[in-house]
């Protein structure tokens, strides 16, 4: 516990600095102590979800960004797949990647399915969970945005949409 909470002590003062490298860095120490510390994994994901997001606002391709926080939430899923947390922070982070592919014109439906696939997976976890059906929300009505841009139908996914931000 000690460690943990000494990493995660660091990892927040580096972050209240806005110095991203440095929290990371101190996740890989962590993570150097205890390779299989799911929440050392999952905060280095959200710091690096988080510099993928900051990229994207200054137009930089937050690609690598958030091919890291996925690879952090993947190790921590597959080490306890019973955390609602990791589920959304992946699913917001694949429902980023599929946006940011999908206003430069590529084809991100395989990115929305699954970021609505982790998202339904942490609902499920946390049904009271209100942060995940508001990021449920969001990614379908930016893959609904993104279904009109093609000129289909996206009904179906503003419903579904509007469902989950009841719930959230």
């Amino acid at each position: 516990p000690q460690l943990e909470e000494a990493i995660e002590g660091l990892a927040r003062a580096a972050l209240l600095d806005q110095d991203l490298s440095a929290a990371v860095a101190v996740y890989d120490r962590g993570l150097k102590a205890d390779e299989g510390h799911v929440p050392f994994l999952t905060g280095r994901g959200d710091v690096r979800m988080h510099e993928g997001m900051l990229a994207a606002r200054r137009g930089e391709d937050p690609g690598p960004l958030n091919a890291a926080a996925l690879a952090d939430y993947d190790a921590a899923l597959a080490l306890d797949d019973e955390r609602p947390r990791a589920w959304l922070a992946r699913g917001v982070t694949r429902g980023n990647a599929a946006d940011w592919d999908e206003g430069h014109g590529k084809d991100a439906e395989a990115l929305y399915r699954a970021a609505v696939a982790d998202l339904e997976k942490a609902v499920a976890l946390d049904p009271a969970g209100g942060q995940a059906w508001l990021a449920l929300a969001v990614v379908r009505s930016g893959w609904g945005n993104g279904t009109v841009a093609r000129g289909a139908d996206a009904q179906a996914l503003y419903e579904a949409a509007a469902a989950d931000f009841g719930r959230a």
